[in-house]
């Protein structure tokens, strides 16, 4: 029982210990900001949404798939988090989104 509690002692300060010792670039990095959106269209194309959303939350690259269906729908929405407005408008034209590298965004029919 005691030569548990030294190994288990001594495990428990190696990892305090070499969390201490990391070097600064591995640690985490403060989150900026989240950006806000507002969004107030009515029978708005799918397409003009994404645009929007893609211009005020700095998305610098997005391709939509042929496939997405041309659709309308109407928002409401002022000062809502970019994270949740994508999630809003993809949910709403039943569309998914992968991250491709070098920050694209490829956005297509949620199957």
């Amino acid at each position: 029982m005691f030569r548990f509690a030294l190994v288990r002692t001594l495990l428990v300060g190696l990892l305090l210990w070499t969390a201490a010792a990391a070097p600064p670039l591995l640690k985490a990095a403060p989150k900026a900001p989240q950006s806000k959106v507002t969004l107030d269209v009515k029978d708005a194309d799918v397409r003009d949404v994404l645009q929007s959303l893609k211009a005020q939350c700095a998305v610098k690259n997005m391709i939509i798939d042929k496939e997405v269906p041309a659709s309308s729908a109407t928002f409401y929405l002022r000062d809502v988090p970019c994270e949740t407005a994508f999630t809003v408008v993809f949910h709403t034209f039943s569309l998914a989104a992968a991250p491709i590298e070098n920050s694209v965004l490829r956005v297509s029919p949620s199957r």
